[in-house]
């Protein structure tokens, strides 16, 4: 990555969109990291006062790392509705990557895990319809509270089997609003966008200031929370070619975000301090590790399979101190998360380049039709004019002779195409345009 040529110049966001111009791969894996910090400590039954920066800022780790994810996905999955040649393309991408990890993960977790961990009996346990009830509300991204039968029932978090797929609902939720606002056309300029994205961001902000006048439920409130910071990358992205990434910004942020502890605008401004500082530490050299970890992505396998193999240890080890739950649960989540990627996710992404071809043939014919030529001229044209040639005998000889004969009564000249195009004689060879030969020539002529 160029470096500014003065400590005032910056990069805009649109100069960090190409893949090897940023450093959201390893943003990505590094928050995943962190909901991992922030969620041995919860699961080794400290209180969640206990979690470092949930006293200070009103949101733990977890939390703040929870909202770097929607960040980067409000920017990327914005760039990427607008890459897709159609809606189908869209949300064929958006399934490619969501759904085959989590389908593999919820099948191992409800019939591998679950009656190794379960104390019930084996045939019991397969019997229970919980356990398929665990299997279609998880998948189907319903809830992420389902319990499997006399799994981690002892605990100290009793019964949560994977928690961290609720975030997943309410992320599809987000890519499919973004369909609505594309298909508006209000993501084609920056200010429709604003106009459209207000009112959702402004949501947010008068819950989080006024809970007691406006009372949400659960369900809107994470919701809103969280389609509060995917709206803030999406507004990025539509100002893209304005945003600069600055450390003065990141300064500005904070500063901001300071002067709101306490507040009842806190929440909102922790909010617009991360998605900023996200942003700008994407623009930021990272070397080998964003080109590692932008080739291989295992954030998504840390963050599903997080959970499960926490609360494992757990229901094994019970006395596990935060320290070596964090450790252990790191040393087995890792390859767990590389085999999600090389054997699951990555494969399928491999499908989401075959409608690629398809949308670059669309975008040539849409060039072509903008074009001052018709577009059968710029499609079938080539670039020098066809001379047909007439072999000395042969059927195709035979055929033409026949042609002509039939045709000896009526001058040369009154005989044409229907593109003024006359018809040849015996002795001379037709030089017809791209297009006319492309159509007139017939099938079995040898062409030069």
């Amino acid at each position: 990555m160029t470096a500014p040529s003065s400590s005032f110049a910056a990069p805009r966001l649109a100069d960090i969109l190409a893949p090897d111009r940023n450093s959201f791969g390893m943003l990505r894996l590094l928050a995943a990291l962190a909901v991992v910090v922030s969620h041995s400590v919860h699961l080794a039954g400290a209180p969640e006062s206990a979690e470092p920066l949930a006293a200070a800022t009103g949101f733990s780790l977890g939390e703040h790392a929870v909202h770097v994810f929607f960040t980067i996905s409000g920017v990327l999955i914005a760039a990427s509705l607008m890459r897709s040649a159609t809606t189908l393309d869209y949300l064929r991408a958006r399934a490619l990557r969501l759904l085959p990890g989590l389908a593999v993960c919820v099948a191992l977790t409800a019939l591998v895990a679950g009656p190794l961990l379960s104390n019930l009996p084996l045939l019991q346990y397969v019997r229970d319809t919980g356990v398929w009830r665990y299997i279609a509300l998880s998948f189907g991204l319903v809830t992420a509270n389902a319990p499997l039968p006399g799994v981690f029932t002892h605990n100290p978090v009793p019964d949560i089997v994977n928690l961290p797929l609720w975030t997943l609902k309410y992320e599809t939720m987000c890519y499919l609003g973004l369909i609505l606002l594309g298909a508006a056309g209000v993501m084609r300029s920056a200010k429709l966008a604003t106009v459209a994205l207000a009112p959702l961001l402004l949501a947010w902000v008068a819950v989080a200031a006024f809970p007691e006048q406006l009372h949400a439920g659960p369900t809107l409130l994470s919701f809103l929370r969280l389609s509060f910071s995917f709206g803030l990358g999406t507004l990025a992205y539509a100002w893209r070619d304005k945003l600069p990434l600055h450390w003065f910004g990141v300064a500005g942020a904070l500063f901001v975000m300071a002067l709101a502890l306490g507040t009842r605008f806190q929440l909102p401004a922790d909010q617009v301090f991360v998605a900023y500082t996200t942003l700008w530490a994407a623009s930021l050299p990272a070397g080998w590790l964003a080109a590692a970890t932008r080739k291989n992505d295992l954030s998504y396998g840390v963050y599903i399979y997080d959970w499960v193999i926490a609360q494992s240890l757990m229901h094994l080890f019970p006395h596990l101190s935060q320290p070596v739950l964090l450790g252990a649960t790191l040393a087995l989540l890792m390859p767990v998360a590389a085999l999600s990627w090389f054997l699951i996710e990555k494969p399928a992404l491999s499908w989401k380049a075959r409608p690629a071809k398809s949308a670059e043939a669309s975008e040539r014919l849409r060039l072509a039709l903008r074009q001052e030529a018709p577009a059968e001229q710029a499609a079938l044209e080539p670039a020098g004019p066809i001379i047909p040639v007439f072999p000395d005998e042969g059927p195709a000889r035979d055929r033409f002779a026949r042609i002509s004969s039939g045709r000896q009564a009526a001058p040369a000249e009154q005989i044409s195409t229907p593109h003024s195009v006359p018809l040849p004689t015996t002795e001379g060879t037709l030089e017809p345009t791209g297009l006319q030969a492309a159509i007139l020539l017939p099938a079995d002529l040898a062409v030069a």
